[in-house]
């Protein structure tokens, strides 16, 4: 049996890639699963377990908001925070991602605290920030942080978990689509009436959204 594996990065920093990755080394893997974040979100921590339990390594939400959990329910549990260049290319690539999203899809917003991240810059960057200082502090040498970016590939990611090169290339995923003319007006809506409750919220002296991650 494989030693777990849990990617802790937030999303939009080479999740995808990382997936792929640990599927070509043989791991049964679990990457984002709607039913497991919708348990994660009503309390139901037995079936997000048991989620964890069926596979080797996992990623994308709600792994990253479980670290220090998942770090004393699997002692021998490995780590994989994956990064961006800078919180500013990250915050961008948040931005398309959020334009991207089905209208109804509020996962995002319950994590952040707001649906779309240009109404909030610093908010966001502060908690990319700060995610990958406490993982890094908590975990320690249970954790690797790789950017894909920078140039981290296999040997990087190999030697952190013990596993033989793969003589293929790194399988890059998660290229960006843009979506149909309707759902980018649909969203540019969207955004704009957020922008609006916000600005009411400011004048009425009322706190800002905060999220699971704040």
């Amino acid at each position: 049996m494989k030693r777990k594996v849990f990617g802790v990065g937030l999303n939009k920093t080479g999740s995808k890639t990382l997936a792929a990755c640990l599927r070509q080394l043989g791991f049964n893997h679990l990457d984002y699963c709607e039913r497991t974040v919708t348990d994660f979100l009503a309390g139901d921590m037995a079936s997000v377990w048991a989620a964890a339990d069926r596979h080797d390594s996992s990623d994308d939400w709600p792994w990253p908001l479980l670290y220090r959990e998942l770090a004393e329910r699997y002692r021998d549990a490995r780590f994989v925070l994956t990064v961006r260049k800078s919180a500013d290319i990250w915050l961008s690539s948040l931005v398309k991602h959020a334009h991207r999203l089905e209208l109804y899809d509020r996962i995002d917003e319950a994590i952040y605290g707001y649906r779309y991240p240009e109404n909030a810059p610093a908010h966001y960057k502060a908690i990319y920030e700060r995610h990958n200082h406490e993982a890094m502090q908590f975990l320690g040498e249970r954790c690797r942080p790789l950017c894909w970016e920078d140039g981290d590939s296999w040997p990087e990611l190999c030697s952190f978990l013990e596993e033989e090169l793969p003589q293929v290339p790194l399988p890059f995923e998660n290229r960006a689509w843009q979506p149909p003319v309707d759902h980018r007006i649909a969203t540019a809506l969207q955004c704009k009436l957020e922008q609006a409750k916000l600005a009411r919220r400011a004048r009425m002296g009322r706190e800002m959204p905060k999220g699971l991650l704040a």
